[in-house]
């Protein structure tokens, strides 16, 4: 459902960009100028990479609200991932895969959520979609969970797919989230760190990945900055309803 104008959609993505990042902001601009942000799709919305060419595209469902807003912040993590490692290398780009790819789009969610409630943007909404990325994050660990008695003998395709499709949700979200704490206390540094996260996605092991980002299983295995967040936005979510 549309809650949004077209007009306000766009600038409230733009205004959140800028306020972010120059060169975020430049990169949509440019996408949505070749039509490669295109919001007439009937499907989820998706970034997809292209390795002919740099016509690395997104395709989005036409809903002008604030769930649409998180996905293409989401999904424009994706693209401008792909855009980084096109001039780097294309192996690299393919290899992505394998990397915490969903960290930074998840972390560029947050980001959003942070600048729609600092500027009061239809609050009530923002909390809500706020509430089904916390949920996720529960949904994505279940499902992991519910794949650690698979027997060797049922390891067929299905399963393995399962298994790594929800590794790469599960961690990327959570990872998203504590960068984005990170972010809170320290921009810079933690923009310098997903930036050098950008580059070498392909190259590293998740045990390397990790120490770019400034992280560590540790870290991750510590509930208290979730639990930290999750009483923050519990007591907001109630204050506003």
């Amino acid at each position: 459902m549309n809650k949004l104008s077209k007009k306000e959609f766009f600038e409230i993505e733009r205004d959140f960009l800028g306020s972010y990042d120059d060169i975020l902001l430049k990169l949509f601009d440019s996408r949505v100028e070749r039509g490669l942000i295109d919001m007439r799709g009937d499907t989820p919305a998706t970034a997809y990479p292209t390795f002919c060419s740099d016509y690395h595209y997104v395709i989005l469902p036409e809903e002008y609200n604030i769930d649409n807003l998180s996905s293409i912040s989401h999904e424009l993590g994706h693209l401008h991932s792909n855009v980084v490692l096109d001039v780097r290398s294309k192996k690299q780009l393919s290899d992505a895969k394998i990397t915490y790819q969903e960290a930074y789009s998840h972390y560029m969610e947050m980001c959003l959520f942070e600048y729609l409630k600092k500027n009061h943007i239809y609050l009530g909404d923002t909390l809500i979609d706020e509430n089904n990325y916390y949920s996720r994050i529960m949904k994505y660990f279940k499902y992991l969970k519910s794949f650690e008695n698979v027997e060797k003998t049922e390891r067929d395709n299905d399963i393995l797919y399962g298994i790594s499709d929800y590794y790469k949700y599960s961690y990327g979200i959570l990872i998203g989230t504590y960068l984005h704490e990170r972010y809170l206390e320290n921009p810079i540094e933690t923009k310098k760190d997903i930036d050098n996260f950008l580059f070498t996605q392909g190259l590293l092991d998740k045990q390397e990945e990790l120490e770019v980002l400034g992280l560590s299983r540790e870290a991750l295995n510590d509930t208290k900055v979730l639990a930290k967040r999750l009483q923050r936005h519990n007591e907001n979510y109630r204050k506003y309803n």
